[in-house]
């Protein structure tokens, strides 16, 4: 009876691994994750501090970060703006030897302070006190290597405040 039992254990074991394992392998191909430092070019205000991750299982991408902008020279000169970044692909992910790509579009989501004498952003909504919400989106090309990140905005004009975001990868694995 033992016995018996020890085999029909052992085929689902066996079944149970040959049916996990095409699953397995559609699974988590790349993760990485670190810091926005300052952006390419920048004119009118600087990257303070940020954060980011990418993790890519089979086709699907899934990038976000943060940021803390310091305002020189736009709004409300040295304040600070806050900004979520979230990823939709609009290409499949290139993976070469730990150098990943993948292009989209970036969905920026701003909490900045107000300048009553300014130009608003797209879905620009006024919040009580100083502060106002926008959301908007970019056109980017999104290249992590061991060391670096860089989001370079695509079809930026030749007057514009900035051309992308560079930063540092802490962590990658793939």
């Amino acid at each position: 009876m033992k016995s018996r039992m020890l085999l029909v254990l052992a085929g689902l074991l066996m079944i149970s691994m040959l049916a996990i394992s095409p699953a397995y392998a559609q699974g988590v191909i790349y993760e990485a994750n670190g810091t926005l430092d300052e952006y390419i070019e920048g004119t009118t205000a600087e990257v303070y501090r940020g954060r980011w991750r990418i993790r890519i299982e089979g086709n699907d991408v899934t990038f976000r970060g943060w940021y803390l902008e310091l305002n020189l020279d736009e709004e409300i000169p040295d304040t600070l703006d806050w900004f979520r970044l979230r990823l939709i692909p609009t290409s499949e992910p290139t993976i070469d030897g730990g150098v990943c790509t993948v292009e989209g579009d970036l969905v920026f989501r701003k909490l900045g302070w107000d300048n009553p004498m300014g130009p608003t952003l797209p879905n620009y909504r006024d919040l009580p006190g100083p502060l106002y919400t926008a959301r908007f989106t970019l056109d980017v090309s999104i290249t992590i290597d061991p060391d670096t990140i860089v989001i370079d905005f695509l079809g930026m004009p030749p007057d514009a405040r900035a051309f992308g975001i560079v930063g540092s990868t802490l962590e990658i694995s793939y």
